[in-house]
């Protein structure tokens, strides 16, 4: 009986390489790969992105900013502290904001097309 060399597989092999182990491994392996590349777009685009914007406008600074100015029409119990500054409650929707909210879900929206047209035509290749 043969002995049959064991070697790891880095998520970086060519896809089509592995179809001889048939068309599942194949398939995993890329998606895999197609699932790292959506989760950095979301984090780039909702997390990075979001905390800056957080950073610079939220509802405790427009307080702070009303409460400095003199005329402050209401008073909320705000502190300007970490908590409060990332917290989603306190984030001014500006148009800013809705316009990469838009973003990340058009460019989830294409990645999810491409994903699955590769996906095809890696099958068809297999079979």
């Amino acid at each position: 009986m043969g002995y049959i060399e064991k070697e790891s597989v880095g998520y970086c092999e060519n896809t089509k390489e592995l179809a001889f182990l048939g068309e599942g491994f194949p398939l995993f392996y890329n998606f895999l790969r197609y699932c790292i590349v959506m989760l950095a777009t979301l984090i780039l685009d909702d997390g990075i992105i979001g905390v800056l914007l957080s950073l610079n406008e939220n509802k405790c600074t427009q307080v702070h900013r009303l409460l400095s100015g003199g005329a402050a029409s209401e008073l909320i119990d705000c502190q300007d502290n970490f908590s409060n500054k990332f917290a989603y409650i306190n984030s001014v929707e500006s148009v800013a904001r809705t316009a990469i909210k838009i973003t990340g879900f058009v460019a989830q929206l294409l990645l999810l097309i491409y994903f699955r047209d590769q996906q095809n035509k890696l099958a068809a290749y297999i079979d």
